[in-house]
């Protein structure tokens, strides 16, 4: 047997390298992941936002016209009536209720929420409030997250 025909010629990888290389993509993938996962579900919320705002819009455009705020979100366009999905994104339910006479004296008050789903749950819900008794126009609308009078505003 000849000598030169085991002697490494420099073409390929060793196992060593192949290791190193796989090592350092495990390392980078267990880094990327998360903080991509973290991206999607703050991507979702900001439509979960945009769609509650879009909400707010309906309602008002409808108090204009009818006299009153509603629950219905069929008359509103959406496709169901009590827990309608954003055009955006189908990761929140969204309802719409009106507050009761002591929560709101003048009646013209309402709570919009978009409760999350699927990926989105641990997330927490979306809460719109519109308080049309305050004379303070910066202080109708509250934008809450996890759940209503937690003060977590949606930034």
């Amino acid at each position: 047997m000849n000598a030169s025909a085991f002697r490494p010629t420099g073409k390929g990888f060793s196992l060593i390298e192949l290791v190193i290389a796989t090592a350092i993509v495990s390392i980078v993938a267990t880094l990327i992941i998360p903080m991509y996962s973290a991206y999607r579900m703050r991507v979702q919320r900001f439509h979960g936002q945009s769609c509650l705002l879009n909400l707010a819009q309906q309602q008002e455009a409808y108090f204009v016209r009818h006299g009153q705020y509603v629950t219905d979100l069929k008359r509103l366009g959406y496709d169901r009536s009590d827990a309608a999905t954003c055009v955006d994104t189908d990761q929140y339910r969204l309802t719409a209720t009106l507050l009761d006479a002591a929560a709101c004296p003048s009646g013209h008050c309402y709570q919009l929420s978009a409760i999350p789903r699927e990926e989105q749950t641990g997330d927490g819900a979306l809460y719109l409030s519109y308080d049309g008794s305050k004379a303070d126009t910066s202080q109708r609308l509250k934008k809450e997250r996890g759940h209503p009078g937690s003060g977590r505003t949606w930034n």
